[in-house]
């Protein structure tokens, strides 16, 4: 990750400490020791950021080096950045005096707060999971399905629940258990970057009932490895990962589901591979899926929700859709986050033309910090209109 976009996090922690050095202590003419002591903490992260990224893979398979850089930039350089800001915008005025003190002091309390709300995003934020009831009304849904329960969940990253974290995903998989659902799908990224972190995680797995799943971005090989044997190797141990779980893997592929082995009545369940737009891999074969004159009810799972508008609303004739990959943006307020600025369906429930799709927030991230949007599983009853 870091040695992908390694201008951008060089230049985040040194333009806030260039700004103030520049703008307070050099002016000032204070003493070179103290602007080496201010200095400090900055070198310390670039170096922490250098090591970083020299990672192979696109993150640490040992999580407590990701866990520490994450809080390294939360309380070494997103406050500095936040204080920069408001002094930035002091400046510009700078011709009222009192303006350009009361922005001084505005950073120094901005920056104290998003100390303070990264912290608690960090810890209280993401352990926080959230169970989600919707009900939806289908014309042509088999009548033996009517009050069918179904459980949506979505980007576990197991990875991410190693150590100190592992209760919040058994506190997922209780609250999964205890909806006592017809059916449980997953829409995709169940890791990080190798299935090596299912391995640490496969006793709580296990007790999830059986599990329709599809693949994410996370679940292929661009996350790890550098040869095309390591890739390989990737790709085929998260699908085996899944099958020793007993979970039924959907890689461009139709189920027929039935309540009993005995019903007459059905409903189809498609699982394609992820649809999304560059830099992510698009791999979906939709060839498969039911084409536009079918009449059977389909539920189609998804992993990147912008493939609604793209590809599937015209291409298929699915009543619903299940996605997730966008986790909500993590930061949000209300209907103000930033995944709105990638794709308009990013969360939640959207509409068109009487077929759905629902847009799970996920129950896990890479980057573990939630802050007004937690961790989701989603309950939703079927209804025959």
């Amino acid at each position: 990750m870091i040695v992908r976009h390694i201008i951008l996090f060089v230049l985040l922690v040194v333009l806030p400490y260039f700004w103030v050095d520049y703008f307070y202590w050099r002016i000032q003419r204070q003493p070179a020791w103290r602007r080496v002591l201010w200095w400090l903490p900055s070198l310390f992260v670039l170096g922490f950021t250098a090591a970083m990224a020299r990672v192979h893979d696109f993150i640490p398979q040992e999580r407590v080096w990701i866990d520490f850089y994450i809080l390294l930039l939360g309380l070494l350089v997103i406050p500095v950045a936040f204080f920069c800001i408001s002094s930035a915008i002091g400046w510009l005025c700078h011709s009222f005096k009192r303006c350009s003190l009361w922005a001084d002091r505005v950073g120094i309390i901005l920056g104290l707060i998003a100390a303070g709300l990264y912290v608690y995003s960090f810890t209280a934020g993401f352990n926080k999971v959230e169970t989600k009831y919707l009900e939806l009304s289908f014309k042509n849904l088999p009548a033996e399905f009517d009050g069918c329960r179904i459980v949506h969940v979505s980007d576990l990253h197991v990875g991410t629940y190693g150590g100190w974290r592992k209760p919040v995903l058994e506190a997922v998989v209780d609250s999964i258990k205890k909806q006592n659902a017809d059916y449980v799908f997953f829409t995709g990224d169940l890791q990080n970057t190798r299935p090596r972190e299912i391995e640490k995680v496969k006793d709580v797995l296990n007790r999830l009932p059986h599990v329709y799943s599809i693949l994410g971005n996370h679940d292929h090989s661009a996350y790890a490895g550098r040869s095309a044997e390591d890739k390989k190797q990737v790709e085929e141990g998260l699908r085996a990962a899944e099958q020793q779980l007993g979970w039924t893997l959907l890689v461009n592929s139709v189920v027929v589901l039935r309540k009993t082995p005995e019903s007459k009545d059905s409903i189809l369940l498609v699982g394609l591979d992820n649809d999304g737009e560059p830099p992510f891999p698009s791999l979906a074969d939709y060839s498969i899926a039911p084409l536009q004159g079918r009449t059977s009810f389909t539920i189609l799972l998804q992993h990147d929700p912008s493939a609604w508008r793209r590809n599937i609303l015209q291409k298929t004739t699915a009543e619903l859709t299940l996605s997730g990959h966008t986790h909500g943006g993590q930061f949000g307020w209300g209907d103000v986050r930033l995944t709105k600025l990638r794709t308009n369906e990013d969360k939640g429930l959207y509409q068109e033309g009487g077929r759905y799709l629902y847009v799970n927030s996920g129950a896990g991230a890479l980057m573990p910090v939630r802050l007004g949007i937690p961790n989701e599983i989603t309950v939703i009853t079927l209804r025959k209109r």
